[in-house]
């Protein structure tokens, strides 16, 4: 449990593989008898096990909290940046040559992002499906952003960064338009 605790990098494999063997120790263990009788001796190991199928049973939970926290992070992570993305490429007012570059970077970076964005998406998807896997109880909120999160990085942001190009090219040549005007009119003065 340290090692996953420790890093917010852990395989789902190994979550999968760790959960797993608390699953499978839990069965073994309520498979086995509560009372054995020995050569006359009778022994009632039903604390024991009550104890262990206890600590299988937190165990395993934690190990899915910890994974439900880091997948949290993630998904509220991509999500922000998503939305606070759009909200910058949606505003139609450009309102100076030092704004229109910062919109250019922000597309050129979003469109360079997008592909690693994508593939964090599927590995935040993969772990709210190993959540669920394991019977952890997923925040309604947290499920529906799961399921908002591939339209929005999809073709929502593809269409919107074209859009963005688009009106960028407009403003950039209005722009180029306005200050040749200016010129013009100051030289012939």
């Amino acid at each position: 449990m340290k090692r996953f605790a420790e890093t917010t990098n852990c395989k789902l494999p190994e979550f999968r593989a760790e959960a797993l063997q608390y699953k499978e120790m839990l069965a073994n263990v309520q498979n086995e008898a509560g009372i054995h009788v020995i050569h006359s001796v009778k022994i009632d190991s039903t604390f024991i096990k009550a104890d262990i199928t206890s600590q299988c049973i937190q165990w395993q939970e934690k190990l899915m909290r910890l994974l439900n926290d880091n997948a949290s992070k993630q998904l509220y992570s991509i999500h922000d940046f998503l939305v606070n993305t759009k909200s910058i490429l949606k505003c139609r007012q450009v309102e100076n040559s030092s704004d229109l570059n910062a919109r250019w970077s922000l597309v050129k970076n979003t469109r360079m992002e997008l592909p690693t964005i994508r593939n964090q998406i599927t590995v935040i998807e993969d772990s709210y499906e190993l959540l669920k896997e394991f019977d952890f109880t997923i925040s309604e909120e947290e499920q529906s952003l799961v399921y908002g999160l591939r339209v929005e990085a999809g073709d929502q942001m593809d269409l919107l960064l074209n859009k963005t190009e688009l009106l960028l090219s407009e403003v950039k040549v209005s722009m180029r338009r306005s200050g040749e005007a200016s010129f013009r009119k100051f030289t012939e003065r």
